[in-house]
């Protein structure tokens, strides 16, 4: 899996157990005590968990640092407003429901459930706020 194509493993891979803002601060928290310095990129499983990340960051050293790319899934129009270049995964949470609604529906019936359905993902990219002057 991609645990393989880190180079340096699964020290680099952190998590939390709920996708609050206080997990996601004290992931980022956790990362800076540990390695002194902010991470060169990241990625946020979600927006809460993003949210604490940025908070840590601030917190620390009393600003986002632009330099540092970012990835999160979900998707909000705020993130254009980080200095920071920013990949987010824009998922249908209409079609969720609605596959799980049909599968649940299907269960209940007594009728074969177990499918795999993928739902399409958008990403998007939000260029650092330097590139964004430049293409101006």
């Amino acid at each position: 899996g991609y645990l393989s194509e880190l180079p340096a493993g699964k020290e680099w891979i952190l998590s939390a157990s709920h996708n609050r803002q206080e997990e996601g601060k004290q992931l980022m928290l956790d990362f800076l005590r540990q390695h002194r310095e902010p991470p060169k990129a990241f990625i946020a499983s979600s927006l809460p968990i993003l949210e604490g990340t940025l908070s840590a960051l601030r917190e620390t050293y009393g600003f986002i640092p632009s330099d540092i790319p970012i990835g999160t899934f979900d998707e909000h129009q705020m993130l254009g407003f980080l200095p920071n270049a920013v990949w987010s995964m824009r998922q249908d949470e209409d079609a969720w429901a609605q596959h799980a609604f049909h599968l649940m529906q299907q269960k209940l019936q007594g009728e074969n459930a177990d499918v795999k359905i993928t739902v399409p993902m958008t990403l998007i990219h939000r260029p650092l706020s330097v590139e964004k002057q430049r293409s101006q």
